[in-house]
């Protein structure tokens, strides 16, 4: 069926198959051979596009789409004509710590490892060897059909290439001394404020400490007080008492 690309993701597209029904399309399922980094990079909003409907989930009311699955798998196909052993020419598109991504022509591409780019790890940055869009001599190591890959060989190793320092540029000066300005600010405030609750606290403490102890003083000192008055008195009225019965 046909449907219009409605919306990119960094996973995916959302097509329109019919008016307000929307269905996903993975980045996964839109080629069989090229590598999707971003849906932009294939699709376009408002582009009329051929899928299938593999999934539907009514629960979540969600539709999986495939565009890739409206086509035969042309892997079994490549996989013969990139037998194990054929020497080819490459084009590098990509270079990470992993390997070489390389265009073998016709959307298919092969992935080098580093391990086998011919770059040892004393020789350093693959990206001061392997430059975007340069050709390379190659060699086809595996074909998986299955897996769907062209795992490859280089058969030399380029010039290095020293990279250019990357330019610091006075926005990003900025950015970077407001960020460190407002973090150091942040701890200082926090620095500030917590020996400024503790030296209150303790104050406060103390203050609280020199009250309670004054109170419980005073109340103390006054109950011995009536305590001695009262015991004083009694003693005093008894002893009076027995000297006037012995007078009379």
């Amino acid at each position: 069926m046909e449907g219009t690309v409605r919306n990119l993701t960094t996973f995916g597209a959302f097509v329109e198959i019919e008016a307000g029904i929307d269905g996903l399309v993975h980045v996964s399922d839109m080629s069989w051979t090229k590598r999707v980094e971003h849906p932009s990079d294939f699709l376009e909003k408002g582009q009329d596009v051929e899928v299938m409907v593999l999934y539907i989930d009514p629960e979540a009311k969600r539709i999986s789409l495939g565009m890739k699955q409206t086509m035969d798998d042309p892997w079994p196909e490549i996989c013969e004509r990139f037998e194990v052993g054929l020497e080819i020419e490459g084009t590098v598109v990509s270079c990470s710590e992993q390997g070489i991504l390389v265009d073998l022509g016709e959307d298919i591409e092969g992935f080098v490892p580093i391990a086998n780019s011919g770059l040892s790890e004393e020789q350093g940055n693959p990206l001061e060897y392997f430059r975007q869009g340069e050709s390379l001599g190659l060699k086809v190591l595996e074909s998986d059909a299955a897996e769907h890959k062209i795992s490859l060989e280089s058969l030399s190793l380029p010039e290095k290439v020293e990279l250019p320092e990357p330019e610091v540029t006075e926005e990003v000066t900025e950015e970077v001394t407001e960020e460190v300005t407002e973090e150091v600010t942040e701890e200082a405030t926090e620095e500030v404020t917590e020996e400024a609750t503790e030296e209150v606290t303790e104050e406060v403490t103390e203050e609280a400490t020199e009250e309670v102890t004054e109170e419980v003083t005073e109340e103390a000192t006054e109950e011995v007080t009536e305590e001695a008055t009262e015991e004083v008195t009694e003693e005093a009225t008894e002893e009076a008492t027995e000297e006037a019965t012995e007078e009379a």
